[in-house]
């Protein structure tokens, strides 16, 4: 009968125990978030900037990286690639593709402090104009620093500066 007992007990315990856990494993918290934003005019037709933009060696020149292993190409959706600079290692994603028209790239950094999606639509004009929208939406777990900050905002527009050029190659 005692052991009977214990059991009952033990069993009592072992089924409340995972019940608890779970109660305590949802933690809800603010998380910061950058938005940056751009619109500009590039003289190059929007097939320029798309073949610019899928080209992984050269989409990891734009974002400032160096490649290091994965898919020669970015088209469809989960297509990766291992990506490195002097302060990051991580790999970018491909994440949504609506063919010639906008592209979507997740970076998601090996270290797990931070991640970033960046949004390129490409809106071909007249003659041979394109006008594109870019937005990097970029998550923290940590607060940032107003210099960290500046230095997000000079990054954001150096990768601006690089697909108007690379683009006109």
């Amino acid at each position: 009968m005692q052991r009977f007992l214990k059991a009952v007990i033990c069993a009592g315990i072992l089924m409340a125990f995972p019940v608890g856990l779970s109660a305590q494993q949802v933690v809800s918290t603010a998380v910061p978030c950058q938005s940056f934003y751009s619109e500009f005019i590039m003289n190059v037709k929007s097939d320029t900037v798309w073949a610019r933009l899928n080209t992984t060696q050269t989409l990891s020149e734009i974002l400032g990286l160096e490649f290091r292993a994965g898919e020669k190409k970015m088209v469809e959706v989960g297509n990766a690639a291992s990506m490195w600079s002097e302060h990051d290692t991580g790999k970018v994603i491909l994440s949504y593709v609506k063919r010639r028209t906008e592209m979507r790239f997740v970076f998601e950094p090996d270290s797990g402090t931070y991640f970033f999606q960046d949004v390129w639509k490409l809106y071909q004009m007249g003659g041979s104009q394109t006008r594109v929208q870019f937005t990097r939406l970029r998550t923290l777990f940590t607060s940032q620093s107003t210099s960290e900050l500046s230095d997000q905002l000079r990054i954001y527009n150096e990768t601006v500066e690089r697909v108007k050029s690379i683009a006109r190659r």
